[in-house]
């Protein structure tokens, strides 16, 4: 009696987990949830239900992507895939859809490698449209042909304008750059003419990695050097001091006016 009982009970339990692996369910449903009439060459909204599906999910996902039920309905775009919030075993894809041909029967079957789900369709009804299918995919094959091509149009257009801003822009700060350059050494050939006393000598000294980059003459510059660091250190000045150091640094000067030479 007892082995019955276990042969009962084993049975029931094979046969529950037999009922399960066949158990899942899929349906196209309208949003609104109202039957909505769809002629074959139709683009529609839909919504794909699939119940239980989340151990199923990852093996089928990207099959699903390119849904297709037995060419009679295809899945064009995908709006949004996920789980229910209400029922983490139930998937919902909402997208775009196109009636390709009417079916012949209220259900219809997905098949991916070893899985088949049975799709309900109580929400729609489909009707047969003659020539209007052909006309349909030669008109959607033109449109996304001139949408391409409006893409390319107009990402050239972009990438030239960007290349014209940026050379506009390169140019200004080039131009820039050589203005700043002007002005700092007109200014430092004006300061040259006033330099008269010592405080003034040693200022432009300090100063020298500025300007002594437009120096054309090396060699009035070395003697520059020279008188400067003879007598930068001393207490006192003497006015013979004051003379030679004046007079030598006016000399550069002239090799500013000379130079063209830019670091």
């Amino acid at each position: 009696m007892i082995r019955f009982l276990q042969l009962v009970l084993l049975l029931m339990f094979l046969s529950n987990a037999w009922s399960d692996d066949g158990a899942i369910s899929g349906k196209i449903i309208s949003l609104t949830g109202k039957r909505e009439l769809v002629f074959e060459g139709d683009i529609f909204e839909a919504k794909i239900l699939i119940w239980p599906f989340i151990n199923q999910f990852e093996y089928h996902k990207e099959a699903l992507k390119s849904f297709n039920l037995e060419s009679c309905i295809k899945l064009l775009k995908i709006n949004k895939m996920d789980f229910s919030k209400n029922n983490s075993d139930l998937l919902e894809i909402f997208g775009l859809f196109v009636l390709i041909k009417k079916p012949l029967t209220s259900s219809l079957i997905w098949k991916n490698k070893d899985l088949a789900i049975d799709f309900k369709m109580d929400t729609f009804a489909f009707n047969q449209t003659q020539g209007r299918l052909n006309e349909h995919i030669v008109l959607s094959q033109r449109k996304d042909g001139k949408v391409h091509v409006n893409y390319i149009i107009t990402g050239l257009v972009i990438s030239l304008s960007l290349l014209g801003i940026g050379y506009v822009i390169l140019r200004r700060k080039k131009q820039k750059k050589i203005l700043n350059l002007n002005d700092e050494k007109k200014f430092y050939i004006n300061i040259f003419d006033h330099l008269d006393t010592r405080e003034k000598i040693e200022q432009i000294y300090q100063e020298k990695r500025k300007w002594e980059k437009y120096i054309y003459n090396l060699d009035v510059y070395n003697e520059y050097l020279n008188c400067i660091n003879q007598i930068q250190y001393k207490k006192n000045w003497t006015s013979h001091d004051l003379d030679v150091a004046v007079n030598t640094t006016k000399k550069l000067k002239e090799s500013f006016v000379e130079s063209s030479r830019v670091v």
